[in-house]
């Protein structure tokens, strides 16, 4: 049998007094141990053991807490960049312009509604295509040659060109390109902005056909005829007259040329109105 007892002893110290017989052996082993200094010795092992396995747990406590923080700027930053994605595509799909984004070697990717409605092509017929496909063949090789050599100096090119449509007709665009870039410097993607001035352009040819039309019948009048700006004194009171314009039966009145008279006083023609 085997066993342990405690003890106080005469000085009154407590002990631990620990046996062990043998079944073979008439021998008895007993073993005495300070009771305060077996337990002080258990109690530094758990005070080491304790604060171990405290420094772990708050260890592991931080690093979560980090992996949380860190989780949870991730789901945030996501959701804020799936939004942001989602607002560009409504923003690309809701523009009156027409857009198309192309790869670096200038293949069409993706085009917006817009584009498809003033081009009159669907988006499976553009796709995979070099825009060069709707040129109308109105612009020389150094047009292109200059467009492309800004656009990929400066990474952006803007002006006017005639387009075709789907249909075979002619329309006039006003166009913006920007380069996209990647970190490298190397092209990522071209996109295009596009608006349909044809109508603009035709109201500025109508007006100008009607200047014309203005300025002969003016030209070729019986009667002498002038356009004058008004000339005011201190007072706001006309007291003189300039001359803008004046057709060829005016200017024979006053013996001068149409253009030398432009631009001169009435009083310096016409001297006896300022006697007047």
């Amino acid at each position: 049998p085997s066993g342990m007892l405690e003890q106080q002893l005469n000085n009154g110290a407590q002990v631990l007094i620990g046996f062990q017989s043998s079944s073979q052996f008439p021998l008895l082993v007993l073993a005495q141990h300070s009771r305060a200094n077996a337990l002080a010795s258990w109690q530094r092992n758990t005070t080491r053991m304790a604060v171990i396995v405290g420094s772990a747990l708050l260890l592991v406590i931080a690093i979560g807490a980090i992996l949380y923080r860190r989780q949870r700027e991730l789901m945030v930053s996501r959701a804020d960049s799936f939004y942001q994605l989602a607002l560009n595509a409504k923003v690309f799909d809701a523009s009156m312009e027409a857009i198309l984004i192309c790869d670096a070697d200038n293949h069409i990717l993706s085009v917006n509604p817009a584009f498809l409605r003033i081009t009159g092509y669907s988006a499976s017929e553009v796709r995979g295509r070099n825009p060069r496909f709707m040129g109308s063949g109105l612009h020389d090789l150094f047009f292109y040659e200059t467009m492309w050599r800004q656009l990929l100096n400066t990474d952006h090119w803007q002006g006017e060109l005639v387009n075709r449509h789907a249909d075979s007709s002619l329309y006039n665009v006003r166009m913006t390109l920007t380069v996209n870039r990647n970190d490298q410097g190397q092209v990522r993607h071209l996109i295009g902005s596009l608006v349909d001035v044809t109508a603009e352009k035709e109201m500025e040819k109508a007006l100008r056909q009607s200047e014309e039309q203005y300025r002969s019948l003016f030209d070729h009048m019986q009667h002498g005829f002038a356009l004058h700006d008004i000339i005011t004194d201190e007072d706001g009171k006309p007291s003189n007259y300039r001359l803008v314009a004046a057709n060829k039966a005016y200017a024979e009145m006053t013996g001068f040329g149409s253009q030398q008279i432009v631009g001169r006083l009435v009083t310096e023609l016409f001297p006896a109105v300022q006697q007047d």
